[in-house]
């Protein structure tokens, strides 16, 4: 689940993170630039290794185009 949708840097610029609710530790980010209607860079997707292969990484991609969607408006 993501917990968390941070917003950082600029209006083309933003960081979708995942945070074990329990702890409030980081367990994986997206980070996404240039939003716009054709273009949407993905500049890193990180997991913790030991949260691999379990669909965390689907998450924030999701998590990440429904913010870009958002942002389009």
């Amino acid at each position: 689940m993501i917990f968390s949708l941070l917003n950082k840097g600029s209006e083309t610029q933003a960081l979708v993170c995942c945070i074990h609710k329990k702890s409030g530790s980081l367990r994986g980010y997206l980070h996404l630039g240039h939003f716009n209607e054709q273009t949407l860079e993905i500049a890193y997707l990180k997991v913790q290794r030991e949260f691999q292969r379990r669909g965390l990484a689907s998450l924030l991609l999701e998590g990440g185009l429904r913010l870009a969607r958002e942002r389009r408006k």
